[in-house]
């Protein structure tokens, strides 16, 4: 995914060396029946570089018992069933970042079961859990884990095919337990109904005290295939909702926005009313929550030219389905001459991604058995949402009043002026890998 250019010096191009990338893993075996694996990596997002401080990342973390050759059951930290094809790449901590590929680890229990030439998997995982005492709405106060369900097929010796699907009624809103609720009682004070100060707030007695659930979760359709001994081929293709919110690598993730924001970032947000009822409807906080979905995949090859070199290409892009549900970009934030620090994966600074993809190709060479160097580069683009309300004829009015037909026309900025949607990078990347 590329950074929208909000910030002064986002042209800028840069060049690093990092360990952040290399990974670690041990497998132990205690029997035929019994091993397990840990794995880590040195991503420590609060740091600069590896040499100012870096701690590991647990990766996989895992048991895997076998008590017979055609089933087993696995607990721990591990790779997801849900999207399990892993794409050929050298970037290997984020792979093709929402951009089609969306398996990742989960804390998970599971069971397999090999039946002739399939192997069938079932688990049940954690939605996400926050480090912090805070427990957050959305995440944490899910009574259900997250279901899934593979089907490995072993067509024939030189192609498998792989179908999964994950699921998961997302709690995104509870009144009782809100945050909105603090400093007002649990439950009605019966005593005293009419009260909206030792009672629930307004907004809610107003917009019920239900739970609101979001049905979340998606299917994938993966193959890996050799049609030949020195080609391998690669893919896979998935439709989801808000994988992002269940520790999975989706650009997909619920939106929740109140009926008054939702009016003034659309294409009419510029109306403005002298009836009072009309101006209640259109500044109401009631909370409004959109299932954002996505479909994608992504496809790579990887050709054998001799014993020690290798080559292929890469492509991979996901699309945001319901796009209009999408948060919008500020017209206000726009601007590129923004001083650094602006947080950009703030949707209210940047919008939502709507679309992202990336293609590529990489080149290795393998000296000796266990060590690889590696060359890959990738062409990266990614669109991001703007707020409809400055869009067309929107962005010349600054307002419209239809009790007395009033319109105040704007000065729209210059385009030039303002961070385009669509932006662009290229990234180069070269290492070293040796396999313990």
């Amino acid at each position: 995914m590329v950074k929208r250019r909000v910030n002064a010096g986002d042209n800028t191009a840069r060049w690093a060396i990092s360990p952040a990338t290399t990974t670690l893993g041990v497998k132990q075996e205690f029997s035929q029946k019994a091993k397990g694996v840990v794995e880590l990596d040195f991503i420590d997002f609060s740091q600069s570089q590896g040499n100012v401080a870096v701690r590991p990342r647990l990766r996989q973390a895992y048991l895997d018992y076998k008590p017979e050759k055609n089933y087993g059951i696995f607990i721990g930290q591990k790779w997801d069933i849900f999207g399990p094809v892993r794409p050929h790449t050298f970037n290997l901590v984020s792979k093709f970042f929402q951009a089609g590929d969306t398996g990742w680890q989960r804390e998970q229990v599971g069971a397999w079961l090999d039946w002739e030439a399939f192997t069938f998997t079932i688990a049940a995982g954690t939605v996400g859990r926050n480090s912090t005492p805070d427990v957050v709405l959305g995440i944490e106060k899910n009574s259900a884990p997250t279901l899934a369900g593979q089907i490995k097929w072993a067509v024939s010796e030189s192609t498998t095919v792989y179908l999964s699907a994950l699921t998961v009624d997302m709690k995104v809103r509870q009144p009782l337990i809100d945050s909105n609720r603090d400093g007002t009682f649990l439950q009605w004070d019966v005593q005293n109904i009419n009260s909206t100060t030792e009672t629930f707030p307004l907004a809610y007695r107003l917009g019920g005290d239900g739970t609101t659930r979001l049905k979340s979760g998606g299917y994938a359709f993966g193959f890996v295939s050799k049609p030949m001994d020195r080609l391998e081929i690669k893919s896979e293709a998935i439709y989801a909702s808000n994988l992002g919110n269940l520790n999975a690598l989706g650009a997909s993730q619920a939106l929740s926005r109140t009926y008054a924001q939702s009016f003034q970032q659309s294409k009419y947000g510029y109306i403005t009313s002298n009836d009072v009822l009309l101006n209640q409807i259109l500044s109401s906080q009631q909370p409004l929550f959109y299932s954002i979905t996505e479909m994608g995949g992504w496809l790579t090859f990887n050709y054998k030219f001799s014993e020690t070199w290798q080559g292929g290409l890469q492509i991979g892009t996901t699309r945001i389905v319901n796009q209009d549900d999408l948060q919008g970009a500020d017209e206000a934030n726009l601007f590129t001459s923004q001083p650094s620090g602006t947080t950009w994966l703030n949707r209210q600074i940047v919008g939502s991604v709507r679309e992202n993809g990336e293609t590529g190709f990489r080149l290795s060479y393998h000296p000796e058995k266990k060590l690889t160097f590696f060359l890959q580069s990738d062409y990266k683009r990614t669109f991001y949402k703007n707020q409809e309300r400055y869009q067309g004829i929107g962005a010349h009015i600054e307002s419209f009043n239809i009790s007395d037909n009033t319109l105040t026309l704007r000065s729209p900025v210059y385009s030039y002026l303002k961070s385009q949607g669509v932006v662009t990078a290229i990234s180069v990347r070269s290492g070293a890998i040796y396999k313990f």
